[in-house]
């Protein structure tokens, strides 16, 4: 009876145990199937897929400045090893400023969901894709989202361009008063200076070549004269003075009646003292005139020609000679020249002094002309430079943010990607295969561990 009761209990036991791993299994099944029916319950997801590109750009302006210079724009493609604005792109398209323009652009009541952005390597193409609960919503977040980015770019592109602007606005300003500054200087020192221009000093040392050509031709037009005054007057015997004061003598109306006079007295005197005794009345008589005669040309030629030579003069006689009085002449004629060709040498040399003062300082202003002029060329340059870069800068506006073409439009999204059939059905033969594996090895342990100790 014991036995019996014994065997019985066992075999309820057995079948208890039976019963409740049925029920695990059951369970275990159960499970991924539960899981795979909730996963097909929620919403329907879609997506919109577009793709962007960003062309690569190459170009160059270049302005020349006549007497100034040049001004050269050059635009590269914005793609290099450290630098991809790509990566720039994507953060704008996942930026809050981009979902709150998508925001005000559909009237939505919160933020659209983020975009994922895919950047395909080695090419400028950015893959773009939106989900939505709707389908037709998911494309027009797509239409949005790229609407909002040509918007977002432009204000980054003005608000740039109105930086790079005011900062060059402000050099430009500084170099405008640089230039007036010194365009002002540069007339203070024309008002100031005798030297305008440098065409002015050209004239200058111009004229003081010819000033000196003619000083040295007459230099040697004056030591030929000299050389012929110095001879005439050796061969003659009187220095150019006397000879003058002879010739004035030999004009006077009264030394020459005194002469006659002279001469008419010595006649008779040398006839009475032929006939006559030194104490006979005539001879007296004559020697008194002759006296007198003597005294009246002493002293008019005193008045004429002067003490020291009164008495070199009373015994010329030019009237005796015509050759003598032409020698005279000559003399005379050529010293006058010789005077005249000083004379003019004198002018001549102070006029030299007088331009190669004038040359001097003209010399120093020109420095500092030239100077102020170079500063003010190099203002101007600048200036230009700068006003011809501001003017540049306004044509480059693809630099630092390239344009986005549209590669790809928007798709419409007809079946969603999720849930997604038969995602939910490999996940539940793979949920199924490896709890079910699971569950086998946890009840056979016992036997799967009394076979590896007897094969050991």
């Amino acid at each position: 009876m014991n036995r019996r009761k014994k065997q019985h209990k066992k075999s309820a036991s057995k079948s208890h145990k039976r019963s409740l791993t049925l029920l695990y299994f059951l369970l275990l099944n159960i499970l991924p199937i539960a899981l795979a029916g909730l996963y097909m319950l929620k919403a329907p997801v879609f997506e919109s897929e577009m793709s962007v590109l960003l062309p690569g750009k190459s170009g160059s302006s270049n302005v020349k400045l006549e007497n100034v210079g040049q001004v050269s724009s050059n635009s590269t493609s914005p793609f290099s090893q450290q630098f991809n604005p790509r990566a720039n792109y994507k953060s704008i398209l996942q930026s809050a400023d981009v979902a709150n323009k998508v925001k005000h652009q559909l009237n939505l009541a919160t933020l659209p969901p983020a975009p994922k952005v895919k950047l395909v390597q080695q090419t400028s193409i950015i893959e773009i894709s939106i989900r939505s609960t709707l389908a037709d919503h998911s494309q027009e977040l797509s239409w949005a989202y790229f609407s909002a980015l040509q918007e977002r770019l432009s204000e980054l592109r003005e608000d740039e361009l109105d930086r790079r602007q005011a900062s060059t606005r402000k050099a430009l300003s500084q170099q405008l008063r640089s230039l007036n500054e010194s365009r002002q200087m540069l007339l203070n020192f024309q008002q100031q200076a005798m030297l305008v221009d440098k065409k002015m000093m050209d004239e200058q040392m111009s004229l003081l070549a010819e000033v000196r050509a003619k000083k040295t031709n007459l230099q040697a037009q004056a030591k030929r004269m000299q050389f012929e005054v110095d001879r005439l007057s050796k061969d003659l015997g009187i220095s150019p003075f006397l000879a003058a004061r002879a010739l004035n003598l030999q004009s006077d109306i009264r030394f020459n009646v005194y002469l006659e006079e002279l001469s008419i007295v010595s006649v008779e005197y040398n006839e009475h003292r032929a006939k006559f005794g030194k104490n006979h009345p005539k001879m007296r008589s004559v020697q008194q005139r002759y006296t007198t005669a003597r005294a009246n040309i002493r002293k008019r030629s005193e008045e004429i020609a002067g003490d020291y030579s009164a008495e070199i003069l009373q015994n010329t006689n030019l009237g005796s000679s015509q050759q003598l009085a032409t020698l005279f002449a000559k003399l005379l004629q050529d010293n006058a020249e010789l005077e005249g060709l000083n004379a003019e040498l004198s002018q001549l040399e102070l006029a030299q002094l007088r331009l190669e003062d004038e040359l001097r300082l003209l010399t120093r202003e020109a420095s500092e002309l030239e100077r102020l002029q170079r500063d003010q060329q190099r203002a101007e340059a600048v200036y230009n430079s700068a006003a011809a870069r501001l003017e540049l800068n306004q044509t480059d506006i693809y630099a630092s943010y390239p344009i986005v073409q549209l590669l790809a439009a928007p798709t419409a999204a007809i079946n969603p990607i999720s849930p997604n059939p038969l995602i939910a059905v490999l996940a539940v033969i793979v949920g199924l295969l490896l709890l079910n594996t699971g569950g086998l090895v946890i009840w056979q342990r016992q036997a799967i561990i009394r076979f590896l100790l007897k094969k050991e």
